[in-house]
């Protein structure tokens, strides 16, 4: 009995020691928008480690163009471009346990796909955390039908309204 519970408990403790925080990361939001619109996409990233974050990039994948990297208070944006833009970086300082909102205002690809952002995170002594998991990638679809007609409903309305008052106009003079 005692042997299981040994057992058991170490387990446990090698979970936890190997399980990373549930806030060690850098998340993008919305993680899902539609093809050909234009995003603000929001980069969330914590500094989980005992140095200081001194610069996060953000890797752009193909299709997407930047129209806007925000200003964050306290930070720098730099654009990195090799013939198309191949990333955004901001410079600055986030401290441990604190964290900081990016914002990216980006045309969406045409094409529907999953296409993954890679953040990474330079902290003051140099070392550099890749983030490229679930948690970065977009999901790029094609608006349904229901969500065409929702966006464009103000222009539809004003549509049946002035087609209403035309009609209602023509109608009186006769």
């Amino acid at each position: 009995m005692i042997c299981r519970a040994s057992l058991t408990l170490m387990l446990v403790v090698l979970c936890v020691l190997l399980i990373p925080p549930a806030n060690a990361h850098a998340i993008i939001m919305p993680n899902e928008s539609n093809a050909g619109e234009e995003q603000e996409y929001t980069v969330t990233v914590v500094g989980e480690r005992e140095k200081h974050t001194v610069k996060v990039e953000i890797l752009i994948p193909d299709g997407f163009e930047l129209i806007e990297a925000a200003y964050v208070k306290g930070w720098e944006a730099r654009q990195e471009v090799d013939g198309e833009l191949t990333s955004v970086a901001w410079v600055g300082e986030l401290g441990v346990d604190e964290s900081v909102k990016l914002k990216l205002k980006l045309r969406n690809p045409d094409r529907e796909g999953v296409y993954r952002f890679t953040v990474i995170q330079t902290y003051s002594d140099g070392e550099e955390v890749r983030w490229d998991f679930p948690g970065t990638w977009v999901r790029i679809k094609t608006p349904s039908i229901q969500e065409l007609i929702m966006k464009n409903l103000i222009y539809i309305v004003a549509a049946v309204v002035a087609a209403a008052v035309s009609s209602a106009v023509l109608l009186r003079r006769r």
